[in-house]
C-alpha cells in the first residue's frame, strides 16, 4: 500500500481503507473545524447590506439620429458615472446630510457600484451594521448623485443638462445580514477539519514506515500467514497469555495450520523468531508448545535465546543449567531438560556466554537438534530476533522451518525490519514455512469469537494440568 501511494496510483479502495481505519480522528478534527467556525461566527459581527437603482439617460434630442448619438455617449460613461458615487463630490454631502461620524475614505469601503451590463442602470449598495442605516445609506447616496449628476458633463448651448439620472429603485430594509452565514461557516468549518484531517492521515501513510496490514507482510515476505494472534483486553502478557480463549483459539488455529504444511518425513523442527525483540516470539512459542501437548504430541520447548532470556521467569523456574552449558560439554541434555507435568518439556538457556553466536555454530548444535528431533514428535527453538542477532538464522538452516513472528500494531516492525529477517533466512538456506501475526486488532467477528468462546464453547490452554506419567525418563518433573 505505501509504494502505491508513493508511485502515485494509489487505489481508490486502499484510500478508503486507510480513512475507515482513522475514521474517528477524521470525525473528530471534523467536529473541531465546526466548532472553530462557529466560535468565530458568535464572534463576528452582523453586517447588512442594501441596494438602491440609478437609471443613466440622455436630457432631451429632437431627431433620431440626436437620440442615437446621446444614448452611446452615456453608455461610454456609465463607468465614470459609476466612479463618482465613491468620490467627495457624492460622499461628503452624505457624511452632512446622515451626520456621520466618519471620513469619506472609510465611507466609500462600505458603498460598491456597479453598471448592469448593456445598460444605463447603476446598482449602489452600501453596507453597515445597522439594517435601518444602511438602507439610508444607499438611498442617499443615489439622492446626491442624482443633484451632482447635472454637473458633470459640459451643458448645451441652452444651458441644460445633457445626461439626467432618475432613482427608480430605493433600497428596503434586509431581512436578514450578508455576513455572517452560520450555516454556511459550519459547513465550511467541517469540510476543512475532514478535509485537513484526510491529508494528515494520508501523509502519515505514506511517512509511516512500519507494516500493519496482512497484505504488506505477505508483499514483502511472500510467506502465508498461519495465524493471527489478537489484541485482547484479558491478556496483559505471558501470564495472562492462557487465560484469554480467544488468543488460545488462535495458537490452535496454528498447530492446525502447521499440520497442513508439506514439511520432509522425519522429526519436525520449528524455529520461532522474529524481527525484533518485544514481538511477542516467546508468549507464542511456548503457547505452541502447549497447544501441540494439547494434542498428545511429545513436545520439546528450547530456549535459544541465550543472549535475554525470559522463559524461566514466564513459567516460575529456577534457571540454571541450560542448552548453553549443554554445546559446552558441562551437563548431557536429559540433566538439563525440565518437565511439565502432563504436559511439554523444556530446555532452559542456562548459563548466559559470552560469544553466543559462536557457542550455537559450533559442532554440537546439530547433534543436540537430531537429538531432540528422535526423542519428540515436535521440537520448538525459541530463537532471538534476527536484527541484533544471528543465532536464529544460524538455528533455522539446521531445523525443518522456521515460523516469523511479525507484531502489527501500533509498535509494529518497520519494512527495513522485515526485509532484513527475510535477508538473512534466505542468506543461510532457511525455510521460512510461514508467518504469524501478533498483537492484531480484534474486530467484530474476533469479539463475537471471545464472547463464544468465554462463555464455555472452548476452553484457554493450561498451564497446570494434572499430573501424568512422564515421557522422557531423564527429566525430571516439576509442577508450574
Amino acid at each position: 500500500m505505501i509504494e502505491a501511494i508513493r508511485g502515485g496510483c494509489m487505489k481508490v479502495s486502499t484510500v478508503f481503507a486507510v480513512f475507515r481505519a482513522r475514521w474517528f480522528s477524521i470525525l473528530a478534527t471534523a467536529l473541531v473545524g465546526g466548532l472553530l467556525a462557529s466560535a468565530v461566527t458568535l464572534g463576528s459581527g452582523r453586517v447588512y447590506e442594501a441596494s438602491s437603482e440609478v437609471f443613466i439617460t440622455q436630457n432631451g434630442g429632437a431627431s433620431s439620429a440626436e437620440l442615437i448619438q446621446g444614448s452611446s455617449y452615456v453608455m461610454d460613461r456609465m463607468d465614470s458615472y459609476a466612479q463618482t458615487m465613491g468620490s467627495d463630490l457624492v460622499l461628503q454631502p452624505v457624511i452632512d446630510d446622515m451626520g456621520l461620524d466618519t471620513t469619506v475614505a472609510e465611507l466609500a469601503a462600505n458603498i460598491s457600484t456597479s453598471v448592469v451590463e448593456d445598460t444605463v442602470v447603476i446598482v449602489i449598495t452600501a453596507r453597515s451594521d445597522d439594517s435601518a442605516e444602511a438602507v439610508e445609506l444607499a438611498n442617499t447616496v443615489a439622492a446626491r448623485f442624482q443633484d451632482v449628476s447635472t454637473s458633470l458633463d459640459p451643458p448645451r448651448a441652452d444651458g441644460s443638462s445633457v445626461v439626467e439620472a432618475t432613482v427608480i429603485q430605493s433600497a428596503e430594509q434586509p431581512e436578514r445580514p450578508v455576513t455572517p452565514r452560520p450555516f454556511l461557516n459550519l459547513f465550511l468549518g467541517l469540510m476543512a477539519g475532514g478535509l485537513a484531517a484526510m491529508a494528515y492521515v494520508l501523509v502519515r501513510q505514506v511517512a509511516d514506515r512500519r507494516v500493519r496490514t496482512e497484505s504488506e507482510v505477505q508483499a514483502l515476505l511472500e510467506a502465508p500467514v498461519l495465524a493471527r494472534v489478537p489484541i485482547d483486553d484479558v491478556t496483559t502478557g505471558f501470564g495472562h497469555l492462557f487465560d484469554s480463549a480467544v488468543c488460545a483459539e488462535s495458537v490452535r488455529q496454528l498447530r492446525t495450520s502447521l499440520q497442513f504444511l508439506a514439511l520432509p518425513p522425519g522429526g519436525r523442527s520449528y524455529v520461532i523468531t522474529s524481527p525484533r525483540r518485544d514481538d511477542g516470539r516467546t508468549a507464542i512459542a511456548l503457547g505452541l508448545a502447549a497447544a501441540q501437548a494439547d494434542a498428545g504430541q511429545r513436545v520439546c520447548y528450547v530456549e535459544a535465546d541465550l543472549r535475554h532470556p525470559s522463559a524461566a521467569q514466564h513459567l516460575g523456574l529456577v534457571g540454571a543449567l541450560g542448552l548453553s552449558d549443554v554445546l559446552v560439554g558441562a551437563a548431557d541434555l536429559d540433566a538439563v531438560t525440565v518437565r511439565l507435568r502432563h504436559r511439554f518439556d523444556v530446555v532452559l538457556a542456562g548459563s548466559a556466554p559470552p560469544n553466543p553466536a559462536d557457542l550455537l555454530a559450533r559442532e554440537a548444535t546439530p547433534r543436540i537438534v537430531h537429538q531432540l528431533e528422535g526423542a519428540y514428535d515436535i521440537v520448538i527453538f525459541d530463537s532471538p530476533p534476527l536484527m541484533p542477532a544471528t543465532e536464529g538464522a544460524i538455528l533455522s538452516r539446521l531445523c525443518t522451518g522456521t515460523l516469523l513472528v511479525v507484531r502489527v500494531d501500533r509498535r509494529a516492525a518497520t519494512r527495513r525490519e522485515i526485509s532484513h529477517s527475510a535477508d538473512a533466512l534466505a542468506g543461510s538456506g532457511a525455510r521460512l514455512l510461514g508467518v504469524i501475526l501478533n498483537h492484531c486488532w480484534s474486530n467484530t467477528h474476533q469479539r463475537v469469537q471471545r464472547e463464544a468462546l468465554n462463555q464455555g464453547s472452548a476452553t484457554p490452554i493450561s498451564t497446570t494440568p494434572a499430573e501424568a506419567p512422564s515421557t522422557h525418563h531423564g527429566a525430571h518433573s516439576v509442577q508450574v
